[in-house]
């Protein structure tokens, strides 16, 4: 595995070297020299600067004498014990810092354990370079951002500012309208629910992610939101007997006043509906989220939490946001049939998930070769245009689409 490693990351694929603001230091734990050489070198070339260690003791040491970091990245097995032990010291002197664990012998067992510690990134050996200077970077990133929060950030004001007026926005609100596409559960050959996807009429907004915009532009992001539950409490009425409703929420509705008010529309059908979260990466720091999808739990709603495998999110936001349904992002389900590191990847957050006590629902899915992958996988819960594409009312799913 070693030579593998080595050959991963040999001297031909480093990549250039980009030093300035990226100029961060890195702690490096690898008791094998060889390997330990060719990250601080991929690292230094990349602009960091970069400290190490050759086991868990000697990581501690360099913790203990009040060094801090950009983020540590381990391997997760040492000669005097496993890396997670290294936490709690990193920790006691900086809570920013997150930690990466990189392994040659991946297990369920042990990336739940990693979860569950507040592991920022569980990898594998052998890792393309690339990708191991851009997780690295990224953690940097995610660290320089919560120092700064932390140091000089107010805390976000309740009050928000007077709304602007905008006729396009006010055009698209008013003709806004909900589609709903089925999530169909394999094992019963049934609809388990819906998820509904705003539209509007409004030709200078034509598309969902313009209306986003233009109300994350106007500061009207909270009149939005509530303008897709009031229709989703609608939709939610006309429900058939038996089914969910997925309504996506942004990561400013998480924290609304008005949808934790038993005055919001979506209460009194808040046992049927699953709030799905949308762009999970804008959660990170924002104040009283962990409070408030507490609050939402104890209301009677499920959480889903999307998009589970894209770039910003590890298995960790299934630690930090408990949800009782994870998405599959579609980029792991389109072309799984053809894809043995996808099927590899699936298998895997499926068996996590299992564990966790959390579904999971498979998105995306447009040919029949995907679905049975997906149910050989343990994928129970599929969605995608393969059974029905959103479309007004409650669209039906034909019989053929089961196995």
């Amino acid at each position: 595995m070693l030579a593998t490693a080595e050959a991963s990351l040999s001297d031909a694929a480093l990549p250039e070297s980009t030093p300035g603001d990226d100029a961060r230091t890195i702690l490096i734990v690898e008791d094998l020299a060889p390997l330990r050489t060719l990250y601080a070198r991929l690292l230094r070339r990349a602009g960091f600067l970069v400290d190490t260690a050759d086991s868990a003791a000697e990581a501690r040491a360099r913790l203990g004498e009040g060094n801090t970091y950009a983020a540590v990245v381990s391997d997760l097995w040492l000669p005097d014990g496993m890396a997670l032990e290294i936490i709690p010291s990193l920790r006691a002197g900086d809570p920013d810092a997150p930690f990466l664990v990189i392994t040659a012998q991946p297990t369920v067992d042990t990336a739940i354990d990693a979860i569950e510690r507040g592991v920022h990134r569980y990898l594998t050996k052998p890792i393309n370079p690339d990708r191991f200077v851009a997780e690295v970077r990224e953690a940097a990133r995610i660290c320089a951002v919560s120092r700064l929060r932390r140091e000089v950030a107010p805390p976000r004001p309740v009050a928000r500012v007077i709304p602007l007026p905008n006729r396009h926005l006010d055009e698209a609100l008013g003709s806004l309208w909900l589609a709903a596409q089925p999530i169909v559960r394999m094992s019963t050959r049934s609809i388990y629910a819906h998820e509904v996807l705003f539209r509007s009429n409004c030709p200078s907004l034509p598309t969902p992610l313009d209306v986003i915009s233009e109300a994350e532009r106007s500061d009207r992001l909270f009149e939005l939101g509530r303008a897709v539950r009031r229709a989703a409490a609608l939709r939610a009425s006309e429900l058939p007997p038996g089914q969910r409703l997925f309504v996506n929420l942004h990561p400013d509705d998480v924290i609304d006043p008005s949808l934790h008010s038993d005055e919001d529309p979506l209460r009194p059908y808040a046992d049927r509906i699953t709030l799905e979260v949308t762009e999970r990466a804008r959660l990170d720091g924002m104040p009283g989220v962990d409070d408030a999808l507490r609050r939402l739990r104890d209301a009677g709603f499920q959480i889903a939490i999307d998009d589970l495998g894209a770039g910003y999110s590890g298995l960790s936001s299934l630690a930090n946001l408990a949800p009782h349904v994870a998405k599959l992002d579609m980029s792991l389900v389109r072309g799984i049939d053809r894809d043995p590191k996808r099927v590899t990847l699936v298998r895997a957050m499926v068996e996590v998930c299992r564990e966790l006590g959390c579904e999971v629902v498979a998105e995306g899915i447009e040919t029949a070769a995907e679905r049975d992958v997906l149910l050989s996988l343990g994928c129970d819960l599929l969605q995608g245009y393969f059974f029905a594409r959103p479309g007004v009312g409650f669209p039906t799913v034909s019989p053929l689409a089961f196995p």
